[in-house]
């Protein structure tokens, strides 16, 4: 549920969904369409910040809508 995450300089970062547990993060985010680089960067985006956010192992998704493909990055 698109959940805000206020970096540096103003900016900011909208995964699509984060799931916090005592002991790690997961970040999933949905694309359409057939699969990028530039998804694989985004989400290792997230996967960083939020490392540094919580000092936690993070687990970052892909989930490709259209080939229901849930890729681990």
């Amino acid at each position: 549920n698109e959940e805000l995450i206020l970096v540096q300089d103003d900016d900011a970062k909208r995964p699509d969904r984060i799931l916090v547990k005592s002991d790690e993060i997961f970040v999933i985010d949905y694309k359409t369409g057939k699969e990028k680089r530039q998804h694989q960067f985004q989400i290792s985006t997230y996967n960083a910040i939020l490392q540094e956010m919580y000092g936690l192992e993070v687990k970052s998704y892909l989930y490709y809508t259209e080939t229901n493909e849930l890729v681990l990055i």
